[in-house]
């Protein structure tokens, strides 16, 4: 029996990585890994993105704000497991979000999982850095890290 995705997203406290499908992206986009960090007492969550598109993702900073690409943290197969190639945690794209809305945001056709509560620490750290030296983060989402 699958949980309910709100009942997933309620025992989130602590740092872990979700595969779920946006209803906001296009109805042909697929499933996405997010890094997913709890704050504000387990209240609300900081997500990242991952995503194998490095090369795009790449370009795209290096023509907008080039200082961005440093906030690209690379992972593959020996980070996690369940990767399949090489991929970036888009620490540009943290965004807050309430347990609530991002129950919301699940497009149910294609369920949600939490695909590993196992967050190494020194990547942790990584990412901390990068969304706080990225220049497309707001300052109140830098704060609560």
């Amino acid at each position: 029996m699958e949980l309910p995705p709100k009942i997933l997203i309620d025992s989130i406290n602590d740092w872990c990585i979700c595969h779920y499908k946006d209803k906001t992206f296009n109805s042909d986009a697929p499933s996405h890994f997010y890094t997913v960090i709890p704050v504000e007492n387990n209240k609300k969550l900081i997500k990242c993105i991952i995503t194998s598109k490095i090369d795009k993702k790449k370009k795209y900073y290096n023509a907008s704000r080039p200082e961005a690409v440093k906030s690209l943290i690379f992972i593959n197969i020996d980070t996690f497991k369940f990767l399949t190639e090489e991929s970036v945690i888009d620490c540009n794209r943290a965004e807050l979000i309430s347990k609530e809305d991002l129950a919301e945001e699940i497009d149910r056709s294609h369920g949600f999982k939490i695909i590993s509560r196992d967050f190494p620490d020194n990547l942790k750290e990584k990412v901390i850095q990068a969304i706080k030296n990225s220049p497309l983060v707001r300052n109140h989402i830098k704060k609560l890290l």
